[in-house]
């Protein structure tokens, strides 16, 4: 699509249809309650959901869980600009320290 600024990005994912791709990234249909708070801040980009869902695969602990709500929540995890892949995911990685 284009507008007067540029180019415009797609719509992201529903929040439904992000949980649904973490359960299956993570080969589960049960996620924790935390979701709702990781889903509310990947707004809506198939990408943060989906390096979210790697990291957890390592890792699927409710303690992980929670640590990547509660960053996210501070803001320590993405700095998204839009719904898409607009946003700036270079202190993700850093910010959940994958190793």
């Amino acid at each position: 699509m284009v507008n007067g600024r540029g180019l415009t990005p797609p719509p992201g994912l529903s929040d439904d249809d992000a949980k649904e791709l973490l359960g299956q990234l993570l080969r589960t249909k049960t996620l924790s309650h935390h979701v709702d708070t990781i889903v509310k801040y990947c707004r809506g980009s198939p990408m943060a959901i989906a390096l979210i869902g790697a990291i957890l695969k390592r890792n699927n602990t409710e303690a992980r869980w929670k640590e990547i709500a509660k960053r996210l929540e501070k803001g320590f995890l993405l700095h998204a600009k839009t719904k898409s892949s607009e946003a700036n995911f270079s202190t993700l990685e850093e910010s959940i320290k994958l190793r």
